[in-house]
């Protein structure tokens, strides 16, 4: 199946392009037969970590002051869609989706977050229709 990776244009995160990608992102992977990641956020930032772990080595974080962008959009699992988020800093991008522990929470309290974020009730059925396309929809830039 392709990876999903933001196309960056004049430093302006455009479209996802399916495919390879050589530069730096950090993915945490959606078809894991594992149980889903976890995401934990506060005040500050959010990290994922591995479900299966107690301890928070190896776990992918960001501060709330550090994400550039945030897009909501959808991957294609042939059978179903999944809605995923994408947040983008100078150091990559960190992807969470909806299967993840943590997500309604972050979803809920990311208008609060990062002011200017829509809520869910907002961009949720816009990325959501129509199936199978990915309906990019920008939900954070920061200026």
């Amino acid at each position: 199946m392709p990876s999903l990776y933001f196309c960056q244009v004049n430093n302006r995160v455009t479209l996802p392009v399916f495919g390879s990608h050589p530069g730096r992102r950090r993915k945490i992977s959606y078809m894991s037969k594992q149980r889903p990641a976890e995401i934990r956020c506060d005040e500050s930032g959010f990290a994922v970590t591995d479900a299966d772990s107690v301890s928070s080595v190896g776990a992918t974080s960001l501060r709330w002051n550090d994400v550039k962008t945030v897009l909501a959009y959808k991957r294609d699992l042939y059978a179903t869609d999944l809605i995923c988020l994408g947040f983008t800093s100078p150091d990559g991008t960190i992807e969470v989706d909806e299967e993840m522990q943590g997500w309604s929470q972050l979803v809920e309290k990311l208008p609060s977050l990062l002011p200017g974020t829509p809520p869910m009730s907002d961009w949720c059925e816009r990325v959501a229709k129509p199936p199978f396309a990915s309906c990019v929809t920008k939900l954070f830039e920061r200026a």
